[in-house]
């Protein structure tokens, strides 16, 4: 459903396009359909309810699992949405991130409609806090009422907007903030290897401090390993407070739950590594149908290219990329990809941009 026609197939053929304001097509579709029931014994209903159990079964699987310290995304959110079910309070949940805001959207509940904010299908990062600042002015004085605005932050997209906590503080806005921080987008750099990085550099392991030479042999997804988000928000007027097991969180949950004067940073140390449950999809872009005028394999061309159609820029490509020795000049990506994507080339030899 869109206003706009011209928004229709820009990604993928729609099997069904609406044009029209949402309200208003909704409105007409219900009518048309007032007293329709779907059959609950039918096999789309079945299979759709088989594959809900099998996820539920995985998650409180990967609940359990992260019991641990540190934490994993699984063990926090679980906590997170105990602590927003049982509070009595009405939560507004802002949120933005990568695994943080995908696995949250699936873990925190909303009882009532217009009770999530986040960063939407373009994962625009930085507007977390602003967001936050904008529902708690818009939701009336939560100082002394039952609306309470949450913000849940992965440590990457957090520093996009971090003064913003100023903000907050000085308006006394009582926001709660939960940055879950593995140290890294996506991931950090594993305690071990950053240990011996620290030993490299004849740093105290204790320090975590590391010369700018060493800083740049991190991957560029890295971030400072539990960078203390919790101090940043005391020096900018909020409270804060560093966590590293589910107790602990569950601590400064209670801690907080009262505090109606001021913003709340919780900063959630979790595993390095830690990863959301494997997703089960296929991506919805024309690149996955055709491929410089070639059709894809079934699924659609994997991310090692292993099944890359054998004519390549006029050269014939190996049978396996992965593997394979490439030729002095080495493999170039095509100019064009469908027709979509600007030109462009690069080195896999050397991974740089020509």
């Amino acid at each position: 459903v869109d206003i706009h026609p011209e928004e229709f197939h820009t990604n993928v053929t729609c099997e069904v396009a609406l044009c029209g304001s949402v309200a208003a097509v909704v409105e007409q579709l219900s009518s048309e359909l007032h007293g329709f029931e779907f059959s609950s014994s039918s096999d789309w209903w079945r299979e759709l309810n088989a594959a809900s159990a099998a996820n539920r079964a995985r998650v409180d699987a990967l609940i359990v699992e992260g019991q641990t310290v540190p934490m994993t995304y699984y063990s926090a959110l679980n906590e997170l949405a105990k602590f927003v079910d049982n509070s009595g309070d009405d939560w507004l949940i802002v949120s933005e991130g990568a695994n943080t805001m995908d696995i949250g959207r699936a873990m925190l509940p909303n009882r009532l409609a217009r009770r999530r904010l986040d960063a939407g299908t373009f994962g625009t990062m930085g507007v977390g806090l602003g967001f936050a600042a904008a529902a708690d002015l818009c939701i009336g004085d939560s100082r002394v009422g039952h609306r309470r605005v949450l913000c849940l932050e992965g440590d990457s997209a957090v520093g996009f907007s971090l003064a913003e906590l100023e903000t907050l503080a000085r308006y006394r806005m009582p926001v709660l903030l939960v940055v879950i921080n593995n140290s890294g987008i996506y991931s950090g750099v594993p305690a071990d290897v950053l240990r011996q990085l620290l030993q490299q550099d004849g740093a105290a392991p204790s320090s975590g401090a590391l010369s700018a030479s060493a800083a740049l042999r991190l991957p560029a997804t890295s971030l400072t390993s539990e960078c203390r988000y919790d101090l940043a928000a005391e020096a900018l007027g909020g409270y804060g407070r560093l966590v590293r097991s589910v107790g602990e969180l569950r601590q400064a949950f209670a801690e907080f739950a009262g505090v109606r004067d001021r913003p709340c940073l919780i900063n959630a140390i979790i595993d390095t590594g830690a990863e959301r449950k494997q997703q089960v999809m296929a991506p919805h872009r024309r690149d996955n149908d055709r491929w410089m005028g070639t059709t894809a394999p079934t699924g659609g061309w994997d991310k090692q290219l292993d099944n890359c159609p054998r004519q390549w820029m006029g050269t014939t490509a190996p049978d396996s990329w992965m593997g394979t020795t490439a030729p002095d000049s080495g493999w170039k990506l095509p100019r064009q990809l469908d027709g979509q994507l600007p030109r462009q080339e690069f080195d896999w030899l050397s991974r740089s941009k020509l």
